[in-house]
């Protein structure tokens, strides 16, 4: 159900770097538990993002290793670096997104 993460992408574009951690927080619970899509790779992927985001800010373990879709890292990655030049995360975000999220492989 790639829709979930197209209007994941539509309206997290657009919101102000201050605004963007807790609505972040919001729709991935929205998400987790809509029983028709809690388990679609979206919301995993989404909830994969917010996991990410809670380590970089709360020092929260990181629990959700997988492979994510090459065009959700590349949004999540862009987001990351955004919120950096807004002063919402530290430097170390984007190596260490990296490092938990490596790049899909093109092949």
């Amino acid at each position: 159900m790639a829709r979930s993460f197209t209007i994941f992408t539509n309206v997290f574009s657009k919101l102000e770097p201050k605004a963007f951690l807790n609505a972040l927080e919001f729709h991935a619970k929205m998400l987790q538990n809509s029983p028709q899509l809690s388990e679609q790779p979206d919301t995993i992927s989404i909830s994969c993002f917010r996991q990410f985001m809670r380590m970089i800010k709360l020092g929260e373990p990181m629990t959700c290793m997988m492979p994510l879709p090459k065009e959700h890292v590349e949004f999540y990655r862009a987001m990351v670096v955004r919120l950096i030049q807004a002063n919402e995360l530290p430097e170390t975000a984007t190596n260490e997104f990296d490092r938990i999220f490596p790049f899909p492989s093109s092949s």
